[in-house]
């Protein structure tokens, strides 16, 4: 079912936790840059930091082992993220 423009709930949250997260959102464009282009290569390396990331000072965690999140929409957002305008 379709949540906010993504595919489903779980690709949204992890958008959206990415987004708001600022060492994450550091993280995922250093990732970028150094050649990780995909949703697929940037998890497998973010995968190395553990299974799940926690928010700073928060209950909320993104579980990177979640295999509902799309991997073509997180794609297209990585892409949104770090490219200049």
């Amino acid at each position: 079912m379709p949540h906010n423009g993504y595919a489903n709930y779980d690709t949204w949250y992890a958008s959206n936790f990415i987004t708001q997260d600022t060492h994450l959102n550091d993280l995922v464009k250093s990732l970028w840059a150094d050649g990780y282009k995909s949703w697929g290569s940037m998890l497998c390396k973010l995968k190395e930091y553990g299974p799940t990331w926690r928010a700073v000072n928060s209950i909320e965690c993104l579980d990177l082992r979640n295999d509902r999140i799309k991997s073509s929409e997180m794609t297209t957002f990585l892409k949104s993220i770090t490219t200049n305008k």
